[in-house]
């Protein structure tokens, strides 16, 4: 019997601030606990990783500036296997995790290439949902056509759901959310639910194993069921800032975006000289210090001006 000696790979896919990235950073604590060597490949929407820190003793590819989709479906098979290549430490394990915007079914289609079949032995793709704001992403009245398409492709092509953030919300609408989930996903593709990103990825690999069918779609299901069209209207506006900020000023005008803005990452130097990275999705607004010396603001959202933005930032810096 042959020994399978390709490395197996696992797609995290999920919507803009479901939770993908505190995800992963438990699972390679798991993986190095193990004594195993696990790489990462990050899609990034923007053209400044500021979670790069977070993963900087990992084999990393980054992906900066675009969604893995069409545009650059080539491109992540090129560099995959660039990177396999000069990787000095073969990986044991390898996680994509694509942006929030991203088709997950394009992704599949890149892993799955036959020039890749020999080397990646796609395993699992793991979709991740927002539970607070999973209904409101679906409503005809609070969310577009893009959104809510991009949500229900990542839970269509996903091979194991985790419902994240369950500890915010309560019996009643987390009953909801499970009707949708289950209106989208494949009867046998399992949903585990976690809080705060706390669950182990042995557990994720075990449910989906004792799931029926729960495998890696396959080149025919992507044929049948893919349907994309990339000419979105989502936007990534990044924005330059040339002068210290107070953390009062940023939190004021993060919560004074319009709708449309879904997600807000950066970097910014504050007023005594240091650099912090910044996130924000939902109510939620996070602040770490960082050794990155960029200052930069990056926003996605869907029919956002790049200019309006960059004014209204200005003007809620006083800078204007």
């Amino acid at each position: 019997m042959m020994t399978d000696l390709r490395i197996p790979a696992h797609i995290v896919t999920g919507f803009l601030g479901s939770g993908k990235t505190t995800f992963l950073k438990t699972w390679l604590r798991e993986m190095k606990q193990e004594g195993k060597t696990p790489g990462v490949v990050m899609n990034e929407w923007g053209d400044l990783n500021i979670d790069r820190e977070d993963f900087a003793d990992e084999p990393l590819l980054e992906m900066l500036d675009g969604c893995i989709c069409c545009t650059i479906q080539d491109d992540l098979k090129e560099d995959l296997s660039r990177f396999l290549n000069q990787t000095k430490e073969r990986p044991d394990v390898l996680f994509i995790e694509a942006t929030g915007i991203a088709d997950p079914y394009e992704i599949v289609a890149a892993v799955s290439d036959i020039e890749l079949i020999d080397r990646l032995k796609p395993e699992s793709v793991i979709g991740v949902i927002d539970a607070k704001h999973f209904l409101s992403y679906l409503s005809l009245f609070q969310s577009s056509k893009e959104v809510r398409t991009t949500l229900k492709h990542q839970i269509q092509a996903s091979s194991l759901v985790v419902l994240n953030k369950i500890d915010l919300i309560d019996e009643k609408t987390k009953e909801k959310v499970h009707k949708k989930i289950a209106a989208e996903k494949s009867v046998s593709v399992p949903v585990i639910e976690a809080e705060h990103g706390d669950i182990s990825f042995a557990q994720v690999l075990a449910t989906q194993r004792q799931s029926v069918n729960s495998d890696f779609p396959t080149t025919d299901e992507l044929q049948s069921e893919h349907h994309h069209d990339h000419d979105h209207s989502f936007h990534v506006v990044s924005i330059d800032i040339d002068h210290k900020v107070s953390a009062a000023e940023i939190t004021k005008w993060i919560k004074q975006l319009p709708a449309e803005v879904i997600r807000m990452k950066g970097v910014v130097q504050l007023e005594d000289g240091s650099f912090t990275r910044i996130q924000w999705a939902g109510e939620k607004i996070e602040y770490k210090q960082t050794e990155l010396e960029k200052s930069r603001v990056i926003l996605i959202g869907y029919h956002v001006s790049p200019e309006l933005m960059r004014k209204s930032l200005l003007q809620g810096m006083n800078y204007s």
